[in-house]
């Protein structure tokens, strides 16, 4: 059995290299990257256009700072609460582990950026697995960037 949780950052301003998004899965309860969206509502323009990297990594045993802990929302509304933990917006990212990149994309900043994979190529975090969205690298200036993850728990 598994359920879906969201995550959503309202939109805020982005300056430096960030955790977008961190989930630490439950001991027992894998948990599985479901979707992603993101936007940003400041740069408008081709003169603004830029191409930010996102990239997807697990196995950190840190956690981030400077961020929030929001709590996941059960997308039905039923389900119970998420085993999983949840961070977002970590200005200093979570570091130390054996380190895992997952993917590596570019997002065109002019477009909103949605990432929806089948289940069988999609990602799976088990055994209290730390995994992040993060933004490594600087944006050219700020943009003020907002979107949610949503996340399957099994178990």
């Amino acid at each position: 059995m598994s359920r879906i949780y969201t995550i959503p950052i309202a939109p805020a301003g982005l300056t430096a290299v960030q955790d977008l998004w961190a989930i630490v899965s439950g001991t027992n309860r894998p948990t599985r990257l479901a979707g992603l969206h993101i936007f940003q509502t400041s740069d408008v323009g081709d003169a603004a256009e830029e191409i930010v990297r996102l990239r997807i990594r697990s196995g950190q045993t840190t956690v981030g700072s400077g961020g929030t802990a929001p709590t996941p929302i059960p997308v039905n509304a039923t389900d119970a609460a998420a085993q999983f933990t949840a961070r977002i917006n970590d200005t200093t990212q979570a570091t130390a582990g054996t380190i895992v990149v997952h993917a590596e994309m570019g997002w065109n900043i002019r477009v909103d950026r949605d990432f929806w994979l089948p289940p069988s190529y999609t990602f799976d975090f088990t055994g209290a697995r730390r995994w992040t969205i993060e933004i490594p690298a600087a944006p050219a200036d700020s943009l003020t960037l907002g979107g949610t993850l949503w996340v399957e728990e099994f178990g």
